[in-house]
């Protein structure tokens, strides 16, 4: 499974873009098992179609639930929390 996750900063300048990647450079699969990669960045085009940051993570998808309550997961979403707006995912297979 594909799972994608938009990032859309409170205020998105380029020194926060800059921090949302470093915290989610910080997923990786020694720490979060279930997964099986992980890949990220910042926009880089600015459009009025842009958000400011994703995240792809390929995982199985009964493993899904799994990685969403992982503590390591859940501590990088606690880190990069007060950065955001909102977020926003799409599934596929």
């Amino acid at each position: 499974m594909t799972h994608i996750v938009f990032f859309e900063l409170k205020d998105p300048t380029p020194e926060n873009r800059e921090a949302l990647v470093k915290i989610l450079q910080k997923l990786n699969t020694e720490d979060v098992p279930m997964a099986q990669s992980f890949e990220c960045g910042a926009d880089v085009l600015g459009s009025d179609r842009s958000l400011d940051a994703a995240l792809v993570v390929k995982l199985p998808a009964d493993q899904l639930e799994a990685y969403a309550n992982d503590p390591y997961h859940c501590r990088i979403k606690a880190e990069m929390a007060p950065l955001l707006q909102r977020s926003m995912t799409v599934d596929f297979d």
